[in-house]
């Protein structure tokens, strides 16, 4: 009988321990629960960016949002303060993603730009005067200028009565009157926002873009102090272009000229004309 007792007290006082470890335990996990996760600011992506953005273009397509620390990735940013602002974008950009400071580069180390779908890469051939100075970068976009001499119009003034012999007097009517037979010398800044996909410097130009300096004993190639010095031999610049594009820089390209000018997403284009003699000595307004 006293066994039985004891036995049943046994049970009752382990049933009492267990209800009350079960509930300090539940009871922890719900105050865990309840607590507010630690969170860090990161900047997240709200807008897709292209491959070799400008850091004005980042800025305009992030936003600092809060998540919770566990989820901030390895090199995320909170701010882009402090970068050098001539950085460009090394790959696309989604919306949703955080901002990696690995995703931001020199221009110099873009070696070249994902075409965007749609468009299709031309090279040209440009002096470096005629290419913004060779400072051109894989990522760049810029204005396309197309000049022309005068072109050959269809002859005009020939004699209405068909008369072929040289000793007979031309009678002329009103419709035998010259008119021009050659267009005037043209200039138009044609294409604007123009992304550069690469830019190949000659072989001699390129080594010339290093110098071996001594320091230490140590001969190093690094960049060259003098990095304003103008290529020597002509560029090849790639484009992105539509196929009217390519057109209108092929048919420039081959009958004309061209000049490239270095465009960003704040450049005005909006009081371009076609350029004659006419308008050559005419003010404008800056």
């Amino acid at each position: 009988m006293n066994r039985r007792i004891v036995g049943i007290a046994l049970a009752v006082v382990l049933g009492a321990v267990g209800t009350f470890v079960l509930a300090n335990y539940v009871q922890s996990a719900r105050d865990e629960a309840a607590a507010p996760e630690p969170t860090a600011d990161v900047l997240v992506v709200t807008g897709e960016v292209a491959q070799g953005a400008s850091l004005d273009q980042v800025d305009g397509n992030v936003a600092v949002v809060q998540v919770p620390e566990r989820l901030v990735a390895d090199g995320a940013l909170d701010d882009l303060d402090g970068l050098d602002p001539d950085l460009v974008v090394d790959v696309a950009l989604q919306p949703g993603e955080q901002l990696l400071r690995s995703r931001l580069v020199e221009p110099s180390e873009l070696v070249s730009v994902d075409v965007p779908a749609g468009l299709q890469e031309l090279t040209i051939a440009l002096d470096p005067e005629r290419a913004v100075g060779g400072q051109l970068e894989a990522g760049s976009t810029v204005g396309i200028v197309m000049s022309y001499e005068p072109f050959e119009l269809a002859v005009s003034g020939t004699p209405s009565d068909g008369s072929s012999d040289p000793s007979e007097p031309i009678a002329l009517t009103a419709a035998d009157v010259p008119v021009a037979t050659k267009t005037p010398n043209t200039t138009h800044l044609t294409l604007n926002q123009v992304l550069v996909t690469s830019v190949q410097l000659s072989q001699s130009d390129a080594e010339r873009s290093t110098e071996t300096r001594s320091e230490d004993g140590d001969d190093e190639p690094v960049v060259a102090a003098d990095i304003g010095e103008a290529p020597g031999d002509r560029l090849l610049v790639t484009m992105a272009v539509t196929a009217p594009e390519a057109e209108q820089i092929v048919f420039a390209a081959e009958f004309g000229r061209l000049w490239l000018t270095g465009q960003d997403a704040r450049t005005d284009t909006s009081s371009s004309r076609i350029l004659t003699l006419q308008q050559a000595y005419v003010g404008v307004p800056r």
